[in-house]
């Protein structure tokens, strides 16, 4: 490849059958070859986005993050009399241990490692499944539409970039360079 040409390049992301592959030979010259598709991106673009997105959301977080404290709280009022094992009595390491219920639950991770026994504490931990899976749900679609509306505000431009060959998250080579 010569230093002073620029090159230009289409990236698809069809099958490509053996009739329509003849039909575009001559045409385009096949630089790599992928089952998934082809991202363009830049280094500096994830993290300052990533970083506007959750402040973007950082009301909702703190919603759902003391959303969590409540239940928390209202798991160790109505289980610690009756199952001190998973919810101690005394309210500092019991309030700490509803807190991790609460965040545990509404990740829907569920260790089982804090389990409500009584009629009204099960009640509980039903209601904050819902709730809890809801509110997950909502922060992590606030942050993704916030993550989408930077990238398409966000103008791509290819020339005088580098492109590379990545597999199974490595990099491989790069296969060609444009000079502007």
């Amino acid at each position: 490849i010569e230093a002073d040409v620029v090159y230009g390049a289409a990236v698809a992301g069809m099958p490509m059958n053996p009739p329509a592959q003849s039909s575009l030979e001559g045409r385009y010259v096949t630089v790599v070859q992928s089952p998934g598709a082809a991202y363009v991106v830049r280094d500096d673009y994830l993290a300052p986005n990533l970083v506007q997105s959750l402040t973007d959301t950082q009301y909702l977080l703190y919603f759902v993050l003391a959303s969590a404290g409540v239940a928390g709280i209202l798991m160790w009022l109505a289980e610690h009399h009756g199952n001190s094992e998973d919810f101690p009595e005394a309210f500092p390491h019991g309030f700490l241990d509803g807190i991790w219920w609460s965040i545990i639950t509404m990740t829907t991770v569920g260790y089982g490692d804090k389990v409500p026994r009584s009629f009204l504490g099960r009640l509980l931990a039903l209601v904050w499944v819902l709730c809890g899976v809801v509110m997950v749900t909502l922060f992590t679609a606030s942050v993704t539409t916030s993550l989408t509306t930077a990238s398409l505000a966000y103008n791509v431009h290819i020339q005088g970039s580098k492109v590379h060959e990545i597999r199974k998250g490595h990099l491989v080579r790069t296969l060609w360079h444009t000079i502007q």
